[in-house]
C-alpha cells in the first residue's frame, strides 16, 4: 500500500492517543487493571454479535441479486471493510473495500454501489429512530430542557431531510440522472467514457431500486439486521460506564455515542483521531471525575476504532490478496 497511507495512519494514531494522556490518572489505570475478565468477554461479544448481524445483513442483500454469500465469508468482508474505514479520514476507505471485495465475489460495481446505497439508507432510517426516540425520551422525562427549540428544529431538519431525499429520487430519478449527465458532459473523460458510466449506473440503479421491489420479509430482515448491528456498538459505553459505578441515562448515551459518530464521518484525520476525543470530553467532562472519563474513553475508543485496526486488518489483507476465491 502507499507509503502515505501508513504516514496519515500512524499520525492519526499518535493524535488519537493525546485526549487519552489529559485524563488518565491513578484512578483510570486502576479501573484498568482491575476490570474482570467477565466484563472483557462480554465487550468481545458484543463486538462478535455486531459483525455477525452486519455479515447477515450483506448476505440478505446480495441474495437479492441471486448471489450466494455464505456467513463467514460475508462477515470477512465486514471486518477488511471496517478496517479500510477505521484507517482513512472520514471512514472514506469503507464504501471502496465493499464495492472491491463484493466485485471479487461476482458483484459488478453497478450493483455493488446500489448495495452499498441500500446499507447507508437502512443505517440512516435505524439511527434517526434511535436518536429521535431518545431526544423525546429526554424530553419527556425532563421539566427543563435546555436549547429545547433547537433538539425540536434539529430533529424536524434531518427527518425531513431524509424523507425528501427518499421521494425525491423515488418520483425523480429519471430527470436528476439525466441532469447529471447534462453537467457531466461538459468533461471530456466522462464523453470519452459515457456509456460504460451510463451501464453502471443502470445496474446503481437497479440494485438500489431494490428497497421499492423486496417484499415486507426483506425488508424487516434487513432493517433487524441493522437494529443487530448498530445495538452492540452503542452498548459498548454502557458496560463500560457500568463497570466504573457511573450512572448516565441511556437516552444521553445514545445522543452523546450518535454525535460522536458524526464527529468521525466530519474528521480529515482516520478514525476522528483528536476530534472524537475532544468531543467526548466535552459531552462527559463536566459531570464525570477525570479517572472515569479517561477510562471510559480508553475502553470506548478501543473497541470502536483500535479495534478494527486490529482484528480488521488481517481480514483486509488477506481479501486484498486472495479475494476468497473459491
Amino acid at each position: 500500500m502507499h507509503r502515505k497511507f501508513w504516514i496519515i495512519l500512524v499520525i492519526a494514531l499518535g493524535v488519537s492517543l493525546l485526549p487519552l494522556f489529559l485524563f488518565i490518572n491513578r484512578q483510570a489505570l486502576l479501573l484498568l487493571l482491575n476490570i474482570p475478565p467477565v466484563i472483557l468477554l462480554v465487550l468481545v461479544t458484543l463486538m462478535l454479535i455486531s459483525w455477525i448481524f452486519e455479515g447477515t445483513r450483506l448476505g440478505v442483500l446480495c441474495s437479492l441479486l441471486h448471489i450466494g454469500l455464505p456467513l463467514h465469508k460475508s462477515m470477512g468482508i465486514v471486518m477488511a471493510a471496517e478496517f479500510a474505514g477505521a484507517a482513512t479520514p472520514a471512514a472514506s476507505g469503507m464504501g471502496a473495500a465493499y464495492i472491491l471485495f463484493l466485485r471479487r465475489r461476482g458483484v459488478d460495481v453497478g450493483h455493488s454501489g446500489g448495495l452499498l446505497v441500500l446499507i447507508i439508507i437502512f443505517d440512516l432510517l435505524f439511527i434517526i429512530i434511535l436518536f429521535s426516540g431518545a431526544i423525546l425520551f429526554m424530553i419527556a422525562a425532563s421539566r427543563h430542557v435546555p436549547n429545547l427549540s433547537a433538539f425540536v428544529t434539529l430533529l424536524i431538519t434531518v427527518l425531513s431531510t431524509f424523507i425528501i431525499a427518499i421521494l425525491a429520487w423515488h418520483i425523480e430519478h429519471r430527470r436528476l440522472l439525466l441532469w447529471i449527465d447534462y453537467l457531466l458532459r461538459q468533461v471530456r473523460w466522462y464523453r470519452r467514457h459515457r456509456f460504460a458510466v451510463a451501464r453502471s449506473v443502470h445496474r446503481f440503479a437497479q440494485a438500489a431500486g431494490l428497497i421499492k421491489t423486496m417484499n415486507w420479509r426483506h425488508r424487516w430482515l434487513i432493517f433487524g439486521s441493522t437494529a443487530g448491528y448498530w445495538l452492540p456498538r452503542y452498548l459498548i459505553l454502557w458496560v463500560l460506564m457500568a463497570y466504573a459505578g457511573v450512572v448516565v441515562s441511556i437516552p444521553y448515551l445514545i445522543v452523546s455515542q450518535t454525535l460522536l459518530n458524526l464527529t468521525v464521518q466530519l474528521s480529515i484525520l482516520p478514525g476522528g483521531a483528536g476530534t472524537v476525543g475532544a468531543a467526548y470530553a466535552l459531552l462527559f467532562g463536566g459531570t464525570m471525575a477525570r479517572g472515569d472519563v479517561g477510562f471510559s474513553l480508553l475502553g470506548w475508543r478501543f473497541f470502536t476504532y483500535y479495534w478494527y485496526l486490529l482484528v480488521g486488518a488481517p481480514w483486509f489483507f488477506l481479501e486484498l490478496k486472495s479475494g476468497f476465491q473459491d
